[in-house]
């Protein structure tokens, strides 16, 4: 077969209308695909962190829909250039484009400028609405993830207070439950009392100070775990945005 005229000889570009086709076909199938299935496997992370769901029901309730969903898309926005000669040489690849312009005719032979730009607009629909998409599911996990984390410190904080009032009341207690016996007797039980007080309150600050030491640790771990799930957040989605978000914006412009 000889090489397509559309292959400059200016260019480094080597191949046949069949090579050119084959590539920008898959090169559209990806491009269709794998922006869709980032927002899929977010949003997959959003269910299980969120919502607490296993794989199983991740795999009946959402999993198994939404693969034939990506991938009919994907086959479909592929396949429709071929028949409408849409891929052509595109700088150093093949992708959609009208190529071979007619100046006396004033048309392109192969594919049109309309077909062109529908195509390129759907290209810019999906990769900016998953890039939406992806940067809200990681925005949302990392707000679900630091609200639970304060819960569980206000838990903490609640649950530390209690104890504290709970032995106050109770050494109170001792002391008003204390049987009146006569002047001398309540001023001997006044002194013991307030042995046995002073001996419990040294416990309770010893308590009290291991106490904020286990504190001070939990919240460390915490604020760590925070970290950790917005660096999780910034890894998934800074990629995203140089791998598509970026391209797409110097695509556009051209």
């Amino acid at each position: 077969e000889e090489k397509s005229a559309f292959f400059s000889p200016n260019s480094a570009a080597r191949g046949t209308t069949g090579t050119c086709e084959a590539s920008g076909f898959f090169i559209q199938l990806s491009t269709m695909s794998v922006p869709l299935y980032n927002a899929a496997l977010a949003m997959q992370y959003f269910l299980s962190i969120k919502y607490s769901w296993r794989d199983e029901r991740i795999y009946q309730r959402f999993e198994r829909y939404i693969h034939p969903v990506i991938l009919l898309f994907a086959f479909t926005m592929a396949i429709i250039p071929l028949p409408l000669d849409l891929y052509n040489r595109y700088y150093f690849y093949c992708y959609i484009t009208a190529s071979d312009y007619n100046d006396e005719t004033q048309e392109f032979a192969r594919g049109t400028r309309l077909q062109d730009d529908i195509f390129k607009s759907i290209y810019f629909v999906v990769v900016f609405s998953c890039g939406i998409l992806v940067t809200g599911i990681m925005l949302a996990i990392y707000l679900a993830v630091r609200k639970t984390i304060q819960k569980s410190t206000l838990y903490d904080f609640g649950a530390n207070s209690n104890t504290s009032n709970q032995n106050n009341n109770d050494g109170a207690g001792v002391g008003r439950n204390r049987p009146s016996i006569g002047r001398l007797a309540s001023s001997v039980s006044s002194v013991v009392l307030g042995s046995f007080s002073s001996l419990g309150s040294l416990g309770s600050s010893a308590d009290g100070e291991a106490g904020d030491r286990r504190r001070k640790k939990r919240a460390k771990r915490r604020d760590q775990r925070t970290k950790q799930v917005a660096t999780m957040a910034l890894l998934y989605t800074a990629p995203f945005y140089i791998t598509w978000i970026v391209p797409a914006f110097f695509f556009f412009k051209q």
